[in-house]
């Protein structure tokens, strides 16, 4: 099923939560932050690496990580979360239930990504009606969307009220609790080593217009 904590401003993550996570949810880590202006992003990082991120990122800033829990696709880097829209990431917990999202290669959630949520208009996340829509069409699954609002970064989270909160994060299930531990040994998953800042892409916030920076070039999306 996955789990996804989201670190709001001035929230603090356990360093025993993000173990348990990982330890329930094996199939590869992915995450997204805020840098002042900028949202980066890394998938396919060890879990030492992390924690590491986690630690010095500044309590200001927000965070996303998502441990994945396979139960569709190949167990790779492509079908780690965060995936890529024009203006938002999106990080999902849960499982569509539908032969139109089920195939050997990409998850349901990649599939749902690039054929359902790829067509909302850009300004998605900031449009009530929307994601009241998504959330009752999706229930109980929960979604995380981090885009800009305003030239802020800022994440919309769908069924919110599925989750957990505390310490100022929110947590999409109980998996980051030791009691709750999962033998998950038949995970083939091999972790990847992060890139050496962990911020291997990065939307930035520009007249309203958000663009993705990525290593080696740039394109504006519109």
């Amino acid at each position: 099923m996955c789990q996804i904590i989201v670190k709001h401003r001035g929230g603090s993550i356990l360093t025993d939560h993000l173990t348990e996570a990982a330890t329930n949810n094996p199939d590869g880590i992915g995450l997204s932050y805020s840098e002042g202006k900028l949202i980066k992003m890394a998938k396919g990082i060890s879990l030492e690496a992390c924690i590491q991120l986690v630690n010095r990122i500044p309590v200001e800033e927000l965070l996303v990580v998502h441990f994945r829990l396979a139960t569709s696709g190949l167990r790779d880097t492509c079908n780690l979360h965060p995936f890529l829209l024009p203006s938002a990431l999106v990080f999902h917990n849960g499982v569509i239930n539908s032969e139109l999202y089920q195939e050997e290669i990409r998850s349901d959630t990649a599939i749902f990504t690039s054929e359902v949520l790829a067509q909302l208009p850009a300004n998605f996340m900031s449009n009530p009606y929307i994601l009241e829509m998504l959330a009752e069409a999706t229930w109980p699954d929960r979604f995380v969307f981090v885009g800009f609002q305003q030239r802020k970064a800022d994440v919309q989270i769908l069924n919110q009220q599925e989750g957990l909160d505390e310490n100022g994060c929110w947590y999409s299930n109980d998996s980051h609790l030791s009691d709750n531990w999962i033998d998950s040994t038949d995970s083939q998953y091999d972790l990847l080593q992060p890139p050496a800042d962990a911020s291997n892409l990065q939307l930035e916030s520009r007249k309203e217009i958000p663009y993705w920076n990525k290593e080696g070039g740039k394109h504006e999306r519109y």
